[in-house]
This record gives C-alpha cells, sequence and structure tokens, in this order.
C-alpha cells in the first residue's frame, strides 16, 4: 500500500506467462497499490525486485461534504459562506441556485480555487431560493452541500411607480 512497507509475495509458484491478474479491496483509504517483480532463472536464482509500478485504485468514495457556514440576507443580496471540503481530490465545485424561475448555476470553479462565500445580488423580493454545493472529486464521485431555503424580503422597498390617488373632499379620504 506504500513504499514504505515491505513487498509481500502474492504468487507461490513461478509464473510463465508475462501477465498476472490481482484482486484488491477497495475497503481502504488507501488509494494506490505498489508492484514489484523479480525474475528467476533455470536453476532458481532470484533476481533483484524491479523498481515498484503504482496502481491507482477506483476511487468509490464521495468527497467531504463541505460545512455551512453562514447563510443571511441583507436589503440588496443573499449572503451564503461555507467552509470547504477536506478531501484532497476535489476535482470542482460548483454553486446552483433554484427558485421559482428555475435553476441556475452561479459558478463552476477548479479544485485549487479556495472561495468559500458567495454574494448573490439578483433576488427578486419575496421569492424563496435555494443554495446547493455540489463538489466533484477527480473520479466523478460527488457530495452536496444543502443550504437553508432563504425568503429575500429586504426592508427597503423599491419605489412605487406610476402611483395615482384621487381625493374624496366629501369624506375627507
Amino acid at each position: 500500500n506504500t513504499l514504505r512497507e515491505e513487498f509481500v509475495e502474492i504468487s507461490d509458484s513461478v509464473i510463465h506467462t508475462p501477465t498476472f491478474r490481482d484482486t484488491i479491496t477497495l475497503q481502504t483509504l488507501m488509494r494506490d497499490v505498489y508492484y514489484s517483480v523479480r525474475s528467476v532463472d533455470r536453476v532458481w536464482n532470484n533476481s533483484d525486485f524491479s523498481s515498484p509500478y503504482k496502481l491507482q485504485r477506483p476511487d468509490k468514495i464521495a468527497p467531504v461534504t463541505p460545512l455551512v457556514k453562514s447563510i443571511y440576507h441583507t436589503d440588496t443580496s443573499i449572503v451564503i459562506s461555507w467552509i470547504n471540503s477536506s478531501s484532497d481530490d476535489v476535482a470542482s465545485k460548483k454553486l446552483i441556485r433554484k427558485s421559482k424561475t428555475g435553476i441556475t448555476e452561479l459558478f463552476n470553479l477548479p479544485a485549487n480555487d479556495t472561495t468559500s462565500i458567495y454574494v448573490d445580488l439578483n433576488e427578486e423580493p419575496g421569492t424563496l431560493y435555494s443554495y446547493e454545493l455540489v463538489v466533484l472529486d477527480s473520479s466523478e464521485n460527488s457530495s452536496v452541500l444543502i443550504f437553508p431555503t432563504v425568503n429575500f424580503s429586504p426592508r427597503v422597498r423599491p419605489a412605487l411607480k406610476n402611483f395615482t390617488a384621487t381625493p374624496d373632499l366629501e369624506k375627507r379620504i
């Protein structure tokens, strides 16, 4: 599993073909497995081990899900922040917004991007918004952080347009 361990013999007989099939467990967090080969001549003299060859195990484990740090709205925006995934094989992350008007992908960032906050400035007052942060690893496994739903209701309302009134002088209104 690592180059710091001693190799274990997996074949108890001489193999006369240039191929060998091995089965390995996926129930481990070790990502790699290493192989080394040695030859045997006709009088059973062993060669030195070959240089180790590294193979990567299939990745079936989703990345660690990010954590919600905060979500709130101001009079002009919705602010969401999170703690990024601690997995070392994250390939990308994307933020998705859902509302009654549809689904919008707000960003799709590469693995090395450390963004952990987003300010959404394009909301309609009185609308419910939900956000999802999808994290993909190098093997296309994913985890999803679902933020609590936010009802965007700013305290400052836009000015009324085309408003007219006619007083009723008899009723004094």
